[in-house]
């Protein structure tokens, strides 16, 4: 799961003051240590608000809850008329592994228009996709034609399941996108190896991404290249 939707290039949102007043509870559930079941009835009692802003943070909200009640609201938001709201919808869902929310992603990706969405839905897809037992043989297929139809972020992403899935060749297709026209995939790239780092990779992707950050012209990429970096002990 990829938590780094907060804001969507700047969207902006029109707030009456009961909006306000919700989105400040919000944002006090937010920062709480402990999250119980009271917040859990609260979110699912406001999912439904006319504020597309409300229903995104509690979308990204309900990523710290679990059970049925909690799916099922994920679940409607998924439905959203608003992007970003369907978008964090499908990214929380990452943490409720069942076999209705692997197919309901999965059909999201098939049919949603938004390729923000599309992404999102694939991501929580791969990211519970062995927790559900799902058809390696249909994975694999559906990540090749992934890989055919898309560039950028969801090629990105169907590389990741192929690995995931014991392609290890598919590490040098992802390091691969590092050459990206785009400085945005080009930091997708650097945001999925923290999802696939491990003992056995790690000094092939240190010495990728370091070389790729000294070769590098966008401050964007450069900064996520040192966060990642830092992250593995590796300056």
């Amino acid at each position: 799961m990829q938590k780094f939707l907060t804001d969507f290039e700047g969207k902006a949102y029109k707030m009456d003051k009961k909006s306000a007043s919700l989105i400040k509870k919000l944002e006090n559930i937010e920062k709480k240590d402990a999250k119980n079941d009271d917040d859990l009835r609260f979110l699912i009692k406001n999912a439904s608000s006319g504020n597309a802003e409300t229903r995104s943070l509690i979308a990204r909200l309900l990523v710290d809850f679990s059970g049925e009640d909690a799916e099922n609201a994920l679940l409607d938001l998924c439905g959203d008329s608003d992007e970003l709201v369907r978008t964090n919808a499908c990214d929380s869902l990452a943490v409720y592994p069942s076999k209705k929310v692997f197919l309901r992603l999965l059909r999201i990706f098939e049919n949603d228009g938004s390729l923000l969405v599309k992404n999102f839905a694939l991501l929580s897809a791969i990211d519970i996709m062995q927790n559900v037992n799902s058809d390696t043989s249909k994975m694999k297929n559906l990540f090749c034609d992934c890989i055919k139809k898309y560039d950028g972020q969801i090629k990105i992403s169907a590389y990741k399941g192929l690995y995931i899935l014991g392609e290890n060749d598919r590490l040098s297709d992802i390091l691969g996108m590092l050459n990206h026209k785009d400085y945005a995939v080009r930091c997708s790239v650097i945001n999925t190896l923290y999802d696939i780092v491990n003992a056995e990779n790690i000094n092939t992707i240190a010495r990728a991404v370091l070389k790729h950050r000294n070769a590098e012209d966008s401050e964007a990429v450069i900064s996520t290249a040192n966060s990642f970096l830092s992250s593995i002990n590796i300056e």
